[in-house]
């Protein structure tokens, strides 16, 4: 092999690594974007949108069992948090607002205890108005 085929060669490896290495940190740089926005949803209130862009990451990575646990702790979090809202909205007498919170909690978490008891509350506390 002549050292002009040899330098063609070593040419030719050194731009396919330079592209497999670059594409591979693209990738890396578009997942975290991805988790960036999902946790810029959850902590602007777009709980359900934030939840969405997670199942779309854990799709993506379908092994990762970190994506699956996060996902199972923020979706009660947000649970927890409209619950806590729909109370004080309750509490405050805002009926309509405190439904919209303790159903958008059972949205998240189907069986979530509080929610349910919150929309039983409302129901009481109307009745004695």
């Amino acid at each position: 092999m002549t050292f002009r085929r040899m330098k063609r060669l070593l040419i030719a490896c050194l731009v396919m690594l330079s592209t497999v290495l670059f594409s591979g940190c693209m990738g890396d740089l578009m997942s975290r974007s991805s988790g960036e926005s999902s946790q810029q949803a959850l902590l602007d209130g777009n709980y359900e949108t934030g939840l969405a862009l997670l199942e779309q990451e854990a799709k993506e990575a379908p092994t990762d069992g970190k994506i699956r646990a996060t996902i199972a702790r923020e979706r009660l979090k947000a649970a927890n948090r409209l619950t806590i809202e729909g109370e004080q909205a309750r509490r405050d007498g805002r009926f309509d607002e405190a439904e919209q919170d303790f159903r958008r909690a059972l949205g998240l978490e189907s069986g979530y205890a509080r929610a349910q008891q919150g929309l039983a509350q409302i129901a009481i506390d109307q009745r004695h108005l």
